[in-house]
């Protein structure tokens, strides 16, 4: 049962986490409980939000898995970003939503390589607004 409840974290989530609790371990200090339970939830949720669960991962050729958690939002034909060089033909984008309760971690989709990653400076809102937020994955 407890294998469950302990899952590995993701290496770059360690820093917000030791920050968490550094503010939390200063809240104690004071011995205000109304300021260390806080900063205790706090601490906690950023070791929930960074989780990194094993996934078991089909590996069979010609599979297309969803590359994060959440909820497909949309799969629509698109044309894509002119940073990235693709031209003008519309290609299929799936748009997926993850809330602040999904698996923050995005895995490859398929068993190929990224040859090139592009960045948006549109800034991005919050996604229950709008979906802005773009991640594309080029094969070579």
């Amino acid at each position: 049962m407890l294998a469950n409840f302990f899952v590995p974290v993701l290496g770059d989530g360690w820093r917000f986490i030791a920050l968490f609790a550094g503010v939390t371990f200063l809240g104690a200090l004071t011995g205000m409980a109304w300021l260390f339970w806080p900063l205790m939830m706090l601490t906690f949720w950023s070791i929930y939000f960074f989780r990194d669960p094993p996934r078991g991962v089909p590996q069979d050729d010609g599979v297309l898995i969803a590359p994060a958690d959440g909820l497909v939002q949309m799969i629509v034909d698109a044309v894509p970003p002119a940073e990235l060089g693709l031209g003008e033909a519309a290609l299929t984008r799936i748009s997926i939503f993850l809330s602040v309760f999904d698996v923050h971690i995005n895995r490859s989709p398929c068993a190929d390589a990224s040859t090139r990653r592009s960045s948006s400076t549109t800034p991005h809102v919050s996604g229950v607004r709008a979906l802005t937020r773009r991640s594309t994955c080029l094969p070579e």
